[in-house]
């Protein structure tokens, strides 16, 4: 699952208001390639579970992992102050069923 967020370049600093947020699947941003890369990368870097800010260059399409955090906020964009959004409770029950899935020992009986 990936959280896609989009800014204006001439807005990139600003407020987080001014973006535009999304919920996607990484196979709908990225290649097979780069998310094999991506994987090699967090591989490497000792990633089990993380969350990372990925940037992709508008005129050479290259991408660039800029941030690397081993424990993520999940989907802290999609708040509010009056409870979580639907999209952020989605998000939410998917990274804890996949988190539980990965790294919980089930007892077996």
């Amino acid at each position: 699952m990936y959280i896609l967020s989009i800014k204006k370049k001439i807005n990139r600093f600003g407020a987080w208001g001014d973006k535009k947020t999304e919920i996607c699947e990484a196979n709908d941003i990225f290649s097979q390639e780069e998310i094999r890369k991506i994987i090699l990368f967090c591989e490497k870097f000792g990633l089990d579970y993380g969350e990372l800010d990925v940037l992709r260059d508008n005129n050479d399409k290259r991408v660039y992992i800029v941030d690397v955090n081993n424990t993520p906020t999940g989907p802290s964009n999609y708040s509010r102050k009056q409870g979580l959004t639907k999209e952020a409770l989605i998000t939410l029950k998917r990274l804890a069923k996949t988190f539980d899935k990965t790294f919980m020992i089930k007892n077996k009986k």
